[in-house]
């Protein structure tokens, strides 16, 4: 195997990761994670090589934790990161009763870089941060928006007053601190009178700088009343929400 050490360098090295798999394969039918143990030496002689040559992880998850899977999407000054912890046995094996679901371990998670920290799935804001402390279960995706700037509220606007049949256009807009809000995605439910949402109605509406719009076209036979227009900004857990009334035919 060869290894690259600064520019135009190389060097060799006197074995093989060949073995490495199969001997995870083998000690993980013994217990969960078994291979976790096995491929230790293997894992801290990779990590050694990559860090002398310069190359650090981005996310950086410790304790160590068997089969932790890291994703990163930027859109430009935001990006996102998914956490995921595999599981070690198939999926099925957990919900047919046959192995009983692996515990959660607490990790500090260290991020790229300090910034305005949300916790998409949760909905919840973590402040602006480097650092996050959890519970990570396996199988269970995690996902954090790392924003430039915090979401401060989300508006919601719409016409007083409709009828029937008619198209009530809606605009969203995403109010920020300490920068110009970038593309968002809002979730929109429109709910009738007696409070039902209208799935029909709603729709995920990606918002370029914070802001969009929409149009939700009524159907001659929708009831009249006071309905609701409901959005919510993915990455923040934001809410905001308006109301118009479909007057009588």
């Amino acid at each position: 195997m060869e290894r690259r050490v600064g520019k135009g360098q190389a060097r060799l090295l006197n074995f093989t990761f060949s073995e490495y798999e199969q001997a995870e394969r083998m000690a993980a039918k013994e217990r969960d994670f078994g291979g976790w143990t096995v491929g230790a030496s293997a894992r801290h002689c990779l990590a050694a090589i990559l860090a002398e040559g310069g190359v650090a992880p981005p996310v950086l998850v410790a304790p160590d934790l068997p089969q932790v899977e890291i994703s990163r999407f930027r859109d430009r000054g935001a990006e996102y990161i998914g956490i995921v912890q595999g599981l070690p046995r198939d999926a099925t094996d957990y919900t047919h009763g046959l192995a009983t679901w692996p515990a959660a371990g607490t990790v500090n998670i260290t991020l790229p870089r300090r910034a305005e920290v949300y916790d998409v799935r949760a909905g919840k804001y973590l402040g602006q941060t480097r650092t996050i402390k959890t519970a990570i279960r396996p199988g269970v995706a995690q996902l954090y928006a790392l924003l430039p700037y915090r979401v401060e509220g989300l508006t919601v606007s719409a016409p007083k007053t409709t009828k029937p049949g008619s198209e009530v256009k809606f605009a969203l807009r995403v109010a920020a601190k300490g920068g110009q809000p970038g593309t968002h995605v809002l979730h929109v439910r429109v709910l009738d009178p007696a409070g039902h949402e209208r799935k029909w109605y709603s729709a995920n509406v990606v918002a370029p700088e914070g802001q969009a719009s929409g149009t939700i076209p009524l159907a001659l036979n929708d009831p009249p009343g006071k309905w609701t227009v409901q959005a919510r900004d993915v990455a923040s857990g934001v809410k905001a929400a308006t109301d118009f009334v479909v007057a009588q035919p």
